[in-house]
């Protein structure tokens, strides 16, 4: 009965994972950008300048990029909510989404302004090591805390290493190596998420390319590198 109502809320949810999925491949740009801007600044421009303008579309970007996994939410909330609902007819659509978006928007805004903070100082860790051979950005005291938690979240739930090609089953949104979560389903059509107190079903339908955990992954593997480079690098000197 509430098929083509679940399907336009799915629609407009995974709308607005597109345009986040967009968003952070902006921001990633962007740093490339004012890496190249450092590395290279042109004697008739004014590097710092750029680099300053570019920051405030980068944090514009991440304010936006909250902003939509809050939209996001509050219609997969919705969506849940309409399914214990006898009779879905009788809603204000409109006024009831209106409702759960700002729930789900108080519900998140710290954790998205902390994550607009994050990406934020992500910029200016990238900026700083372009022109100073990699080394730790000064004062950065929590870079080795952030190191620590995405290694943690960051490990598939099956394996226990880190994730490689991780997927997301739509059911309950935790995330898993393709190739580990594939060979549970290999003799059986559904399994239970394995993930340590969820009781969702996984399926191959409801499994789905992750694409920002990609390039979660990708930055913390660059900032591994960075790290164990600074720390050759210490090494050498110390025993020259």
């Amino acid at each position: 009965m509430f098929v083509r109502f679940e399907n336009r809320l799915e629609a407009r949810a995974k709308k607005y994972n597109e345009l986040c999925d967009e968003l952070a491949d902006l921001m990633d740009l962007s740093i490339e950008i004012g890496k190249h801007i450092e590395l290279y600044p042109r004697a008739d421009s004014d590097s710092k300048e750029k680099i300053k303008k570019l920051k405030g579309s980068f944090q514009l970007m991440s304010e936006r990029e909250g902003d939509s996994k809050a939209r996001s939410q509050a219609l997969l909330e919705t969506k849940l909510w309409m399914r214990d609902l006898d009779n879905a007819e009788e809603i204000d659509w409109e006024k009831k989404l209106k409702v759960m978006y700002n729930e789900s928007k108080v519900k998140m805004a710290e954790n998205c302004k902390e994550a607009a903070k994050a990406r934020t100082q992500e910029f200016n860790r990238e900026i700083w090591r372009s022109s100073n051979g990699g080394d730790p950005l000064p004062d950065d005291d929590n870079e080795d805390v952030l190191m620590i938690d995405a290694k943690s979240s960051l490990k598939c739930p099956i394996s226990g290493v880190l994730l490689d090609k991780p997927v997301k089953n739509d059911s309950c949104g935790h995330v898993y190596s393709e190739e580990s979560i594939m060979d549970l389903l290999k003799s059986r059509p559904h399994v239970k998420c394995p993930n340590s107190g969820c009781i969702k079903i996984v399926t191959k339908k409801t499994l789905k390319r992750d694409r920002q955990t990609e390039r979660e992954l990708k930055k913390y593997q660059r900032e591994l590198r960075a790290k164990e480079k600074h720390a050759d690098m210490d090494f050498t000197q110390q025993g020259s």
